[in-house]
């Protein structure tokens, strides 16, 4: 018997494995036996084939002892059998007698478990006897008599009958091996009261449909069991009515840490961990696309890393290192951490039988408060993009406002899991859409006040107008009237005076006739010329006061025509800017198309549907192109060249020793100049352009520092991540550069000319090559970029390098795609 790290153990081969039984321990026999008392010798033979099976590398499951005795027998006989492929009974009479060997046969039918009858005397007979007795039924007894039995009558027939044995024992063994963990999960499921997390989904669900219907056809498999249908019908339920791609956990392991691993993700799904778990090695789940959507769908990536590995392939780390995922490393004794931190690695933790899964599962929860707002944006994002992003479902001001800053902090501190781009996308939007409304809502309740401002003040001067004209009437109606009175009285008093005058006059002598009517004359005419003047002045004061109501009168029409053009400007104006912020809506709804058509672009690339994602691409830049906006992004370049790579060949090529020459990294004498504290900063690369006056250096820090290098100032810093940098270089236009960075990544960098600075309005494209890049240059000045990496030295000592090219913008892939 052999250790796991290949010792030899010098524990008796018969240790019956008496301890705990793992979730993920499997057993290929589970040997059902009678304890000897008295003339009975099964139990001999059932240590005897425990030896020889175990010896010839078969794992078998025997009880000891003590087993009888304890308080649990029955949970430990259930678990062992659950765990076991097939069951051998040494038949014997003692065996049939058994209440325990009963109980054990009983389980074995319960989990449709094949029954291999072994015997080393006559046991039909016994059988049909314990069966008219009442101790076993009419099914035990069918499962057990089969004329299939292995036969340990007969020295002469014991070595075939071992033979036999061992190929039942490897009958099925794939198969068998499934069913057993699918009953394993649907047990562990139902006894810690069915979690939702336990539950197939995905693959794992169809493949166990699959298995399902293969154990239906042949009546050599054993048949689904009621739990396992359960369990089954439950996991279909659940995947038609939630969404259940989306996994916490993403468990990364090599073939040699299948077990460990296998322990762990039962108990992480036991304690409600949604779990992505595959032990599939084969060369198609090896390569980026048999894993690629399960990281992308998980928060979490769990690295297993324990003592018996030597090697591991890393690829799965470094793609989920390029999507900015969390990473946990998990070991399983203290001594392999201390190792693993003693080479410089970090963010290490133990799980072990010893060390309890609760500390581990907190761990993996995180922040439950930034868990929850996460889970939240991510299912109103999602919810968002299923209803054909219908705008009654995108978030107010404040929300949108609060949203943005929660994913704002998210990226600055880089807490996991990071917001994805539909949850970004989704936030801008909403952003656009209130601040349209708001900006809308404003514009007309201005309007609307100005407009009832305008009435009010309208209708105030008509009425002060027309008080003033009334008044202006009254005062030439009374002007007159108080004119043609004073002429009546004037009137009336001198043709008083005058009858006065004729009455003396005709008292008088005759002679004072004449005088008398003449001064009588005088005075009528006097009078006359006194009431027409009057009577005139009157007039002319009616006529004053009436001109002055015209004069207010045209006034009014005059202020009314002006209030009219004003208020009609005011309406245009108003008007031009609410056409001008439907445009900018409309600009805002096209780009937020072209951003989810892009999207889907790459969802396709990664479901290996390349036409269709052609497709969507190409329509995403049709629209950047109509509304005159930028489309070199990260995710319509990756999805471009995920086509062009599919469809064309980028093989590494070997570089000609000639053409590659290691060219001095850094001038120090421009760092003195620059001011800058070389061993603080720790320098790895510089680059000088040659068609401008910029100069770049590149940080261990995983920052670029540009620079003119004409006045030696710095003119901008910008970072590619945290891993250094390796190599720089820039176009000829001089609106781009090119970094490449020790994490297998180079980074497209758009420039403003002239400025010397990063160009804010465009993204950075990053792009995760399969080998270390050392060396980054444009081939063609401006329109492809090579990556040179993995020296050799060949028999002369020559250094030959690998190089590799890469479209330098989505507008050359674009036009070599089309």
């Amino acid at each position: 018997m052999t250790t796991s790290d290949g010792n030899k153990s010098e524990k008796p081969l018969y240790s019956f494995n008496s301890g705990i039984i793992r979730k993920s321990e499997y057993f290929d026999l589970f040997i059902s036996y009678k304890r000897d008392n008295g003339g009975d010798h099964g139990q001999k033979l059932a240590i005897e084939l425990h030896d020889r099976l175990t010896k010839d590398g078969f794992k078998v499951w025997l009880d000891n002892e003590e087993i009888g005795f304890s308080n649990n027998f029955e949970q430990r006989i259930e678990q062992a059998l659950l765990h076991s492929k097939k069951v051998a009974c040494v038949i014997g009479p003692e065996w049939v007698e058994s209440p325990n060997c009963r109980f054990e046969v009983k389980k074995a039918i319960e989990f449709e478990k094949r029954i291999i009858p072994i015997h080393y005397q006559e046991f039909r007979a016994l059988l049909a006897s314990k069966k008219k007795e009442g101790l076993l039924t009419e099914k035990e007894w069918l499962r057990i008599d089969r004329p299939q039995e292995i036969d340990f009558s007969n020295p002469n027939k014991s070595q075939a009958g071992y033979e036999d044995l061992k190929s039942v024992c490897k009958l099925h063994d794939d198969i068998t091996l499934q069913f057993n963990k699918i009953l394993s999960e649907s047990y562990y499921w139902d006894t810690h009261n069915r979690p939702k997390s336990m539950l197939l989904s995905g693959t794992a669900l169809s493949k166990t449909k699959i298995l399902r219907s293969k154990c239906k056809a042949d009546e050599e498999l054993p048949t689904f069991t009621a739990l396992q249908n359960s369990f089954l019908e439950a996991s279909e339920k659940v995947v038609k009515t939630e969404v259940t791609d989306k996994k916490k956990v993403y468990i990364a392991f090599s073939k040699d840490e299948t077990e460990y691993a296998s322990e762990l993700n039962t108990e992480l799904k036991l304690h409600g961990v949604t779990t992505y778990f595959d032990d599939d090695f084969s060369k198609e789940a090896e390569t980026e696309s048999g894993f690629i959507e399960q990281i992308l769908n998980c928060e979490t990536i769990l690295d297993i890393e324990t003592k018996t590995v030597t090697d591991k392939n890393d690829l799965r780390l470094n793609f989920a290192r390029s999507n900015n995922k969390r990473i946990l490393k998990i070991t399983d004794a203290t001594a392999t951490k201390e190792k693993l931190e003693a080479e410089g690695q970090k963010n290490i933790h133990i799980w072990n039988d010893q060390l309890g899964i609760d500390e581990l599962v907190t761990l993996i929860n995180g922040d439950k408060a930034y868990n929850a707002f996460h889970s939240k944006l991510l299912g109103q994002a999602y919810e968002w993009e299923n209803n054909e992003k219908n705008e009654s479902n995108l978030l107010g001001l404040e929300d949108a406002k609060s949203s943005k800053d929660w994913y704002k902090n998210a990226e600055k501190t880089a807490l996991e899991p990071q917001p994805n781009l539909s949850m970004i996308n989704y936030v801008e939007r909403s952003l656009a859409h209130a601040e349209t409304l708001r900006k809308r809502k404003i514009g007309l309740f201005w309007t609307a006040g100005v407009a009832i401002a305008l009435i009010v003040t309208l209708i105030t001067i008509t009425f002060v107008t027309m008080d003033k004209l009334a008044v202006a009437d009254k005062k030439a109606k009374d002007a007159i009237e108080i004119a043609q009175a004073e002429a009546a009285n004037e009137i009336d008093k001198t043709q008083k005076a005058a009858n006065v005058n004729i009455r003396k006059a005709k008292l008088q002598a005759d002679i004072n006739i004449e005088k008398a009517q003449t001064a009588a004359d005088f005075n009528i005419k006097t009078a006359q010329e006194e009431a027409k003047y009057e009577i005139q002045l009157g007039q002319n004061r009616a006529k004053r006061d009436i001109d002055i109501a015209q004069k207010a009168m045209q006034i009014k029409v005059e202020i009314q025509k002006g209030l009219a053009d004003s208020l009609g400007q005011l309406a245009k104006e108003k008007a031009d800017e609410f056409v001008l912020s439907q445009a900018k809506l409309n600009t805002t709804n096209k780009k937020t198309r072209a951003s989810k058509l892009s999207l889907e672009a790459y969802d396709r690339i990664i479901d290996g549907e390349y036409n269709k994602s052609k497709e969507k691409a190409d329509s995403a830049v049709k629209i950047y192109i109509e509304i005159k906006e930028d489309y070199e992004t990260d995710v319509l370049y990756r999805t471009y060249y995920s086509i062009l790579k599919n469809s064309t060949s980028n093989e590494e090529k070997e570089l000609p020793v000639s053409d590659y020459i290691v060219k001095k990294r850094v001038d120090w004498n421009i760092v003195k100049k620059l001011g800058i504290d070389r061993d603080e900063v720790q320098i790895y690369t510089m680059k000088l352009s040659k068609s401008s006056s910029l100069g770049a250096l590149g940080l261990k820090s995983g920052k670029i520092i540009l620079f003119d290098t004409a006045t030696y100032k710095q003119t901008d810093t910008i970072s590619i991540g945290k891993n250094r940098v390796t190599s720089i270089d820039f176009n000829e236009k001089g609106d781009q550069m090119i970094a490449s960075s020790v994490d297998y990544r180079f980074t497209i960098i758009p420039l403003e000319i002239g400025t010397g600075k990063r160009n804010q309005g465009k993204q950075l494209i990053r792009i995760k090559s399969l080998t270390r890049i050392e060396e980054i240059d444009y081939l063609d000045g401006n329109n492809t970029i090579r990556t040179v990496g993995g020296k050799i030295e060949n028999e002369k000592g020559e250094m030959i390098k690998n190089w590799r090219s890469y479209p330098a913008t989505v507008e050359e892939l674009y036009k070599k795609l089309n």
